[in-house]
């Protein structure tokens, strides 16, 4: 095969790949693509648009809190923005997910990176789907300026600055100063500073959201959110009512307040999956006696 023959099928083809149908074998999905953008040719300060669209039988419904947010992913990534569309499918939910990521890494040649998988949780009805929009990976390469190899031609070697042994003194002291710190902090600063963990952060932003005049069905879904991202912080990943036996085996201080974190979770189904009108709000002192017997069971890991 002749090179510019090869060259044409190798564009061709990049440009196809960038429209990917995920493949899924849970018919509880219906539909699931990710589309995203050329994978190569990528500099400093670039923004990667993915757009993943998907549609779940009924009476599956998104979970808000496994959403992507404006967030730092890791050094080099972050999340810019992100927009969500829905609409009613055929015989489900269609969702429309936009994120936009934007990179922060200069490599001295091309390098390829990858941006991490992320996943989606489901849930209506008594039951549970989590699916994942794939890890992706594409090249970036150095920023050159137009002309910066004819400026670097001529220019004449440059002495070592004589400050530069002090700057890595400085470094390498800093570098301990830190990992001492954390050190001790993680033998000595629960005791010294107390805990605060997911459920005592928790327990804060839903005190502030009560102080606001009476309780109403808003407050009363924003006050279960805020306690569903407190099991999910503690998990470190989308955490529903199914599983909870498995987070109490991975976090066995908990185990006190099963019936607690089971009722919080059956109150909390029927809040946003049940008929308004056939149940009882949630009170405002439920919520806080339940954020309070796990703040207190998350005290003992700390100890």
């Amino acid at each position: 095969m002749s090179k510019p023959i090869f060259t044409s099928f190798v564009i061709a083809l990049l440009l196809i790949l960038p429209f990917a149908s995920v493949a899924s074998g849970d018919e509880r999905i219906l539909n699931f693509e990710v589309e995203t953008p050329r994978s190569f040719g990528y500099v400093i300060g670039d923004e990667i648009v993915h757009e993943a669209r998907i549609a779940v039988k009924a009476p599956l419904l998104l979970v808000p809190d496994t959403i992507p947010q404006r967030e730092k992913v890791s050094d080099w990534l972050t999340v810019k923005k992100v927009e969500v569309r829905e609409r009613d499918g055929n015989g489900g939910r269609a969702y429309t997910l936009r994120i936009t990521y934007q990179i922060f890494h200069e490599p001295d040649q091309l390098e390829w990176l990858t941006i991490p998988e992320r996943k989606l949780g489901f849930a209506g009805g008594g039951d549970a789907l989590e699916a994942v929009i794939p890890a992706w990976s594409f090249t970036v390469m150095p920023f050159v300026p137009e002309g910066a190899d004819e400026f670097a031609k001529d220019r004449p070697a440059m002495a070592v600055p004589t400050l530069w042994p002090l700057v890595r003194f400085a470094t390498f002291t800093a570098i301990f100063l830190g990992l001492a710190l954390t050190l001790f902090y993680r033998k000595w600063g629960r005791i010294l500073f107390g805990y605060r963990g997911p459920f005592a952060r928790a327990e804060r932003d839903i005190r502030r959201m009560l102080r606001d005049g009476a309780w109403s069905e808003t407050q009363e879904k924003e006050a279960l959110k805020r306690l569903h991202r407190a099991f999910n912080e503690t998990a470190e990943r989308p955490f529903f009512a199914h599983q909870l036996p498995e987070f109490l085996g991975a976090f066995p201080w908990f185990r006190t307040e099963e019936r607690a974190a089971k009722e919080f979770f059956n109150e909390s189904e029927r809040a946003f999956f049940g008929i308004s009108g056939d149940r009882a709000p949630v009170s405002r002192q439920s919520i806080l006696d339940t954020v309070r017997l796990l703040k207190r069971a998350e005290r003992r890991r700390g100890r």
